[in-house]
């Protein structure tokens, strides 16, 4: 195993397949690797984490979809990283798409609300106390995609600022696949309501910062001067950057 130095369990949700997953599953559990839940009806990845938080024994729980990758040594860094006083702790990415160049998301050192409320910078999975996820309600199951965000930003909101670190820890597997909540038809949808839950809480330039992401979200290329009104204290390193990547390779994927 590539998580060396910390004793974890797994825990797997079947969100009611309909492939040899039950009979890998329980071949793996035999041998004492995981322990793994089903749900005979489709209820959603996000029903499948609560699901999993709820069944999970440790003091610590961090997740991993499953067309992602954990990096050796992730569990183990992101453990020594996070202190009390810190609402969770996480890491920057690999993000691996076809036909495109692997790039990495940077996740800044400290994310206190107005990081968090600007966009995204955390990323689709953290290590965090099992009981302050809990005390917040876990995933948001009504919310058609950006569960996780909504989740970040209220636990920074409940345990103030989260540690991030500037080393790759993960490989997200960006697919075309519709099936996937990041890139499904709701995508954007989600990112409009959880601009609306927590709107109130933004700044000016987070709201800008905000609905910029939504422009992103429906797959829209940025281009200047037309998307200068979305140039924002925090967000112009970003836009430049799209301005330039749109430019080479065109739009992101919906």
């Amino acid at each position: 195993w590539a998580q060396r130095g910390v004793a974890f369990e797994i825990i797997v949700v079947d969100d009611a397949s309909d492939d040899d997953t039950p009979a890998r599953l329980e071949q793996w559990a035999a041998a004492g690797r995981l322990r793994w839940f089903r749900h005979e009806q489709r209820l959603g990845a996000c029903a499948a984490r609560n699901r999993a938080l709820r069944e999970a024994r440790g003091e610590f729980v961090a997740g991993l979809d499953d067309d992602d990758e954990m990096l050796p040594g992730r569990l183990a860094a992101l453990l020594a990283a996070l202190r009390p006083d810190h609402a969770f702790a996480c890491a920057s990415d690999w993000f691996i798409e076809p036909g495109r160049p692997a790039r990495i998301r940077v996740a800044p050192a400290r994310i206190d609300a107005g990081a968090i409320l600007a966009r995204n910078v955390a990323g689709n999975q953290v290590l965090a106390q099992r009981a302050r996820v809990l005390a917040c309600g876990g995933y948001d199951e009504s919310l058609p995609a950006a569960q996780d965000y909504d989740l970040w930003i209220r636990l920074v909101l409940a345990h103030g600022p989260a540690r991030g670190l500037r080393q790759p820890l993960q490989r997200i597997h960006v697919a075309a696949d519709a099936g996937r909540i990041s890139r499904s038809a709701g995508r954007r949808r989600g990112y409009w309501r959880v601009y609306r839950k927590h709107r109130a809480l933004m700044s000016e330039s987070a709201r800008r910062a905000h609905l910029y992401n939504l422009r992103r979200a429906s797959g829209r290329t940025t281009r200047l001067p037309r998307d200068l009104r979305f140039f924002a204290p925090g967000n112009r390193a970003r836009l430049l950057w799209h301005a330039c990547r749109d430019a080479l390779w065109g739009a992101p994927t919906p």
